[in-house]
C-alpha cells in the first residue's frame, strides 16, 4: 500500500508540474472569491429592496399607530430619501449594518415600541418653521467648537 506522499510526488511527476510554484491558499483565501462577493452583493441589495418595500406598505400604518399628522406621501418621500442617502455604500459589510439597524427601527415603528421623537427624527428639518438666523451672533452661537 502506497502512503500520500509517493501517491503525490508520482502524480506531480506524472502531471509534469513543478511543486515550486505552488502556493498553499488559506480557507479564508478560497472563501474569498469574486462570484461570493457578487453572490453577497445581489442578496444585500435584494433585502434592502424588501425593507424598503415593507416601510413604503407600512406608512399608513406607522403614522396611524405614532399618531402622526404627517400625510403618507411626505412620509414615503423621507423614507425614500433615507434609503438614497445610503444608496452609494458598496460595502457588503456596512450595507448589512444599515440593514440590521433598518430591521430593527421597522419593527419598532411598525409594532408601536418607538417613541414620538424617534418617529419624527428624519423630519427635524423638514418640520423645523424656523428661518435660519443670518446675522452675526445668531451664527457665532450656532457654530461648533
Amino acid at each position: 500500500m502506497l502512503t500520500r506522499a509517493v501517491v503525490r510526488s508520482q502524480a506531480v511527476r506524472n502531471s509534469g508540474a513543478s511543486v515550486e510554484g505552488y502556493v498553499k491558499q488559506t480557507p479564508s483565501e478560497k472563501l474569498n472569491t469574486q462570484a461570493r462577493a457578487d453572490y453577497a452583493r445581489a442578496n444585500s441589495r435584494l433585502r434592502v429592496l424588501t425593507l424598503y418595500k415593507a416601510f413604503y406598505r407600512a406608512a399608513p400604518e406607522i403614522l396611524v399607530l405614532n399618531k402622526s399628522s404627517i400625510p403618507v406621501n411626505v412620509y414615503r418621500q423621507v423614507i425614500k430619501n433615507e434609503f438614497a442617502k445610503n444608496s452609494n455604500i458598496s460595502d457588503t459589510r456596512a450595507i448589512e449594518l444599515l440593514l440590521g439597524k433598518g430591521q430593527m427601527d421597522f419593527q419598532e415603528l411598525v409594532v408601536g415600541y418607538s417613541q414620538e421623537s424617534q418617529m419624527h427624527r428624519p423630519f427635524d428639518e423638514l418640520l423645523q418653521n424656523d428661518p435660519k438666523a443670518t446675522d452675526f451672533v445668531s451664527k457665532f452661537l450656532n457654530s461648533k467648537f
